[in-house]
């Protein structure tokens, strides 16, 4: 043996070695004492007891005892010993050993104990609460010997913790095994299982005949959900109810009421572990189905909070560990050879998202018709500010520009969009699509010889398709090449022939002519109205870029936060959320006047409207946040 200081190994060894569980306290000491000198060079917390051997065996021993490691008797006394309880746990765990080779075999018994030492060496626990300890792993590391109770006149039953609980399992099945292989005990209890389950006399016939005949299938048995954990109820109690009215039960009778005190525990913990993986496995299942609903991409976030058809959280019913398992096998177990279930892929502002391998393209279609209309109204605008200047933006007449501003609008507009466009996973799903034997109605080729198509194709939108559009409303002098050059020359050479304002300055005045102008001008008072709309005027500047509108803004936050699928139900969820701000806007009025209306007030007002119960279910709450924002303005600009 290793040189060790552990006091416990030590009186283990020692116990082992004398045979016996009872250890005289000066013997042991002695033994420390010279086992000290012998190892100490190798071994320097051995120094103690070379020392002052009793000081440190008692100290070491107060640990132990309060653990159920040992129990000291006649501690007073000269005659002070020792009762090492690992002694008990090595001999009951052969005993339990040899049961199992031979099921006639008496269990051990609290009784069989010395009479000066029973009740102290043992841990007396109720069935459920020894099953409950031996499934426990700490209870490997912490040998323990356990005094099951049953109650009544049954004796205490000593079962080591370091016996396995399938093993215990399998010496309680068969140990009542046995007893219903007895014709007399068979047909009694198959006949009073059959009468209290009517209509399912096969069904029982079945269940106990596998029980009784067929060892081999106790585990699965046991395990098995359905009508086997009821059956396995009755069973135990139809057997304890009898054996209970005995009035001299034989060391047999005790054993068998002992074992189907065990039985009763296990199966009742096998049906909840049952009820509980199966409560899991249908909580996920619920959470792969409701990742196929609209928007069809989640955040881990969003995925935690998910909520089965009744309104019960998901995560609850599996623990956080279980889910990130589960995404975590979605996510790298491929599905024949073909790409995972469930696909990640990554924003710009670094956000992941999960997605449905199945609804990539559904997205990528519904997002680019989104993205059509929103871009083609903001180009639009653009092009019609360029040619209002009798300028000619790059983009209007190169397709290589007019795919640059198109990506780059995806890319500001709609993330996800881009993202996946250019995630890693698109053309693996393309090739897999086109592959495909069966038939689907998404099936679209999103590449050419390896790659992405322009987004104009994506998009479904066309440089001459928005001009057409621009020349229906400006006229044709700001749309035809020859004038808008002819208008842009004159123009230019108008502006240079202008001079400059000569600005003068007197040497004894701190203000220049635009000052004395704004100073000599007489003020003109405005009303509040007209006051909180100049404030609103001045946000928008802030908001909106010089390249867009209010309205073109708007559209695209709108289509950025409102998700749903279909005309109406778009229209009816952006009508909801307007209606909520205009009846936000008419109590806030009574106290907005416009020297308060700054960039820190319309964001607190924002914040009020984003944060409230009606506007939870939105996700994207960024996009949200603008255009509440926005449409305050929108709603102040147009206050008559």
């Amino acid at each position: 043996m290793t040189p060790t200081a552990n006091i416990k190994t030590l009186l283990k060894h020692y116990s082992s070695k004398k045979n016996t569980f009872l250890i005289g306290f000066a013997e042991f000491c002695d033994y420390m004492h010279r086992y000290a000198q012998k190892y100490v060079e190798e071994q320097v917390d051995l120094l103690p007891y070379v020392q002052n051997t009793q000081d440190a065996v008692n100290k070491n021993l107060e640990e132990l005892i309060l653990d159920k490691s040992i129990l000291v008797l006649n501690p007073d006394n000269p005659k002070k010993a020792i009762v090492v309880v690992q002694f008990f746990i090595d001999k009951y765990a052969i005993t339990y050993k040899n049961i199992s080779n031979d099921p006639t075999l008496p269990f051990p018994m609290s009784t069989d104990l010395p009479k000066y030492i029973t009740g102290e060496v043992y841990i007396k626990k109720s069935p459920t609460e020894y099953v409950t300890a031996v499934t426990d792993e700490a209870s490997a590391k912490n040998p323990q010997l356990f005094g099951v109770s049953f109650g009544q006149d049954i004796p205490i039953m000593l079962v080591p913790s370091t016996v396995p609980i399938s093993l215990i399992n399998s010496i309680m099945l068969t140990r009542v095994r046995l007893m219903l292989r007895r014709e007399e005990h068979h047909d009694y209890f198959l006949k009073k299982l059959r009468v209290s389950n009517p209509g399912k006399e096969l069904s029982v016939k079945t269940f106990f005949d596998n029980f009784v005949s067929k060892p081999l299938s106790t585990d699965d048995i046991l395990k098995n959900s359905g009508e086997n954990f009821y059956y396995w109820g009755q069973l135990c109690h139809f057997i304890k109810q009898d054996y209970e009215k005995l009035k001299d039960m034989t060391h047999e009778d005790i054993c068998v009421l002992q074992a189907i005190g065990i039985i009763e525990v296990v199966v009742a913990f096998y049906r909840s572990k049952t009820q509980a993986t199966q409560k899991k496995t249908d909580a996920f299942k619920c959470l792969d189905q409701m990742l196929l609903n609209p928007p069809y991409y989640y955040s881990a976030s969003d995925i935690a909070k998910f909520s089965d058809p009744k309104g019960i959280p998901l995560l609850g019913q599996y623990s956080q560990e279980d889910l990130n398992e589960w995404l975590h096998e979605k996510t790298t177990t491929l599905e024949s050879g073909n790409l995972p279930g469930i696909l990640i892929f990554k924003t710009r502002d670094n956000i992941t998202y999960f997605i449905k391998k199945v609804k990539v393209i559904p997205l990528i279609i519904k997002m680019s018709a989104d993205a059509r209309d929103m871009l083609f109204d903001l180009i639009k605008q653009e092009w019609i500010i360029s040619l209002k200047n009798f300028q000619q933006l790059p983009e209007m007449k190169d397709q290589e520009k007019f795919e640059i501003r198109l990506r780059e609008g995806v890319e500001e507009f709609q993330p996800v969009l881009h993202s996946i466009l250019n995630s890693n996973f698109l053309s693996l799903i393309n090739f897999e699509m086109q592959n495909s034997k069966t038939m689907d109605a998404n099936r679209v080729n999103l590449f050419i010889n390896g790659n992405l198509v322009p987004y104009s194709q994506i998009l479904m939108l066309s440089r001459q398709e928005i001009m057409d559009d621009i020349k229906i409303i400006l006229p044709f002098w700001y749309t035809s090449p020859f004038f808008s050059k002819l208008v842009a020359f004159f123009l230019g050479k108008k502006k240079s022939k202008q001079k400059p304002k000569q600005k003068t300055k007197s040497s004894d005045s701190y203000y220049s002519d635009e000052d004395d102008d704004k100073i000599e001008a007489p003020k003109q008072t405005k009303s509040p109205k007209e006051e909180l709309k100049d404030a609103a005027s001045r946000l928008e500047k802030s908001l909106v870029p010089s390249s867009s509108s209010l309205d073109a803004e708007l559209k695209v936050c709108c289509n950025r936060w409102n998700d749903r699928i279909g005309k109406p139900e778009r229209e009816n969820l952006t009508e909801d959320v307007n209606s909520l701000i205009r009846d936000y806007l008419r109590r806030a009025m009574r106290t907005l006047k416009g020297p308060s209306f700054d960039s820190e007030r319309i964001e607190e007002m924002a914040d009020s409207l984003v944060t409230s119960k009606e506007l939870s279910p939105i996700k994207d709450k960024e996009a949200l946040h603008r255009y509440v924002k926005l449409y305050i303005l929108r709603l102040i600009k147009n206050i008559k």
